[in-house]
């Protein structure tokens, strides 16, 4: 629970940063944001599979997995993950680090952010739900741009 506060906390301070247009800083408490969502993510998945053994002995789950590596412009070292456990707090930490590259003109990386967003919240809301709209929403004005 701590670690959930301290994300939303910088998930918060990433938008403050963002709309004072200081894009290097909202990057940086984002990406810690997300860092910090993921492995609460990891950690929830990991509580689900103990206490339900469901899956059948050797599936690893691995199929609902896409793994996206950044290029080094982003000045992080790591990658995101999608796993059809991740939560809704974490696609919107997504979708707020591809408006920030979005305003950088980062598109193919804004791009990529939005794209694993809208994977999420797909797989948690279905395809026609209100905030899947405002993704692809987002994404259209992107790739108009582009």
């Amino acid at each position: 629970e701590d670690l959930s506060t301290i994300a939303d906390a910088l998930h918060n301070c990433g938008c403050c940063y963002f709309f004072l247009k200081q894009f290097g800083k909202a990057l940086a408490c984002y990406y810690e944001a997300l860092v910090l969502k993921g492995t609460l993510c990891r950690l929830d998945s990991v509580k689900a599979g103990t206490q339900n053994r469901a899956m059948k002995e050797g599936e690893t789950g691995e199929q609902n997995t896409k793994v996206v590596h950044f290029s080094e412009s982003t000045g992080s070292g790591f990658g995101v993950v999608f796993n059809k456990g991740d939560s809704l707090t974490y696609a919107t930490t997504l979708k707020s680090i591809g408006a920030v590259h979005s305003k950088l003109t980062n598109y193919d990386m804004a791009l990529q952010h939005y794209k694993i967003a809208l994977q999420i919240q797909q797989s948690h809301l279905g395809y026609d739900h209100i905030v899947v709209a405002g993704t692809l929403s987002d994404m259209g004005h992107l790739l108009r741009r582009t």
